[in-house]
């Protein structure tokens, strides 16, 4: 059974596949698990866990955060055309110009491309964590994961 955080790795690589290559809809099954039991193969599907007594909300896991993420950074932008970063690295874009938004990971493992950039290159991690990278003379190192990353040029 998968962990936690390969669900959230597989909901990332899965939902930027479908939306890259024209899907126009992609859903998550489902809402919350269906069992507590974590050893529950078909009961932990779910975005957030069992409901905890005495608490308002309901557990998210790491996949709530990586959907979110996924949602938030592709705000309505529509596929661009395939512009490879490595032949070390899946990658789809989204949006023009100053809105393009890219979606990577290395397959292989960990790496790191060069990009051409005159603004700080803003990488987030599926976890969600940020990390800015300065270009030198116009190119940036961008580490790309083999969980995912999504990078955007900053103006």
């Amino acid at each position: 059974m998968p962990s936690q955080l390969e669900q959230a790795e597989f909901a990332f690589k899965a939902s930027i596949t479908a939306f890259g290559n024209g899907v126009e809809k992609f859903f998550w099954y489902d809402l919350i698990n269906d069992s507590p039991d974590p050893t529950v193969h078909e009961g932990n599907f779910g975005l957030f866990g069992q409901p905890i007594s005495g608490v308002a909300a309901l557990p998210p896991k790491p996949v709530a955060m990586t959907v979110a993420l996924v949602i938030t950074h592709l705000a309505d932008r529509e596929a661009a055309a395939a512009e490879p970063l490595s032949a070390d690295v899946l990658s789809y874009a989204f949006g023009d110009g100053e809105e393009r938004t890219t979606f990577a990971w290395a397959p292989a493992g960990a790496t790191t491309v060069q990009m051409p950039a005159t603004g700080d290159v803003e990488v987030t991690a599926v976890s969600g964590q940020v990390t800015l990278v300065s270009p030198v003379d116009g190119v940036a190192s961008v580490p790309v994961s083999e969980v995912g990353v999504i990078v955007r040029v900053l103006p």
